[in-house]
């Protein structure tokens, strides 16, 4: 259950990318998935007064959520650091980031 991000993250990745590149408006992808992590967050907390000894799956919806945010936000990001940083150290900004 809890590998559910970062599966739906490297499975989306390449499309969200592409979407990035083509569309642009990068602060709007990175505010969109600020305010998903945010209601993720939220519904996660709201669900958690559930019985946990009933075998359901409505922590689902909040992990894709969190994946899909997750997505869009590392594809962003890093397309974000040349536009960042000065032309000499790029490379070492990819290696931290």
């Amino acid at each position: 259950m809890r590998s559910i991000p970062y599966l739906i993250g490297a499975l989306l990745a390449p499309f969200f990318g592409l979407a990035s590149d083509k569309i642009g408006k990068k602060a709007m992808y990175l505010a969109i998935s600020c305010g998903l992590m945010l209601m993720c967050n939220v519904t996660t907390i709201i669900l958690m007064r559930q019985n946990y000894n009933d075998r359901s799956y409505t922590f689902f919806i909040p992990e894709t959520m969190i994946g899909i945010a997750f997505c869009i936000n590392v594809t962003t990001a890093i397309a974000c650091t040349p536009y960042v940083v000065s032309e000499h150290v790029i490379g070492t900004a990819f290696g931290v980031a």
